[in-house]
């Protein structure tokens, strides 16, 4: 991929992570039921995962720091 390692721990905007998630996902299933070979190196599946933990993590995040305002 295009990203450092531990490139999510500075943060990354939860809509790129939805955006990333929905590409991975579309991806997965052309090539799955399609028979398209969208980029066939990369795990889309486990990449739609690691996006998913993504936009949780960043809603975590900002649920904990609204909580502390509180």
């Amino acid at each position: 991929g295009g990203y450092n390692k531990g490139h999510w721990k500075k943060g990354i905007p939860k809509e790129e992570y939805e955006k990333s998630l929905m590409r991975h996902l579309q991806k997965y299933f052309a090539n799955k039921y399609e028979g398209a070979n969208e980029e066939p190196e990369v795990d889309h599946l486990a990449a739609a995962y690691f996006n998913l933990q993504g936009i949780l993590h960043e809603e975590e995040k900002q649920n904990s720091t609204n909580s502390k305002r509180h």
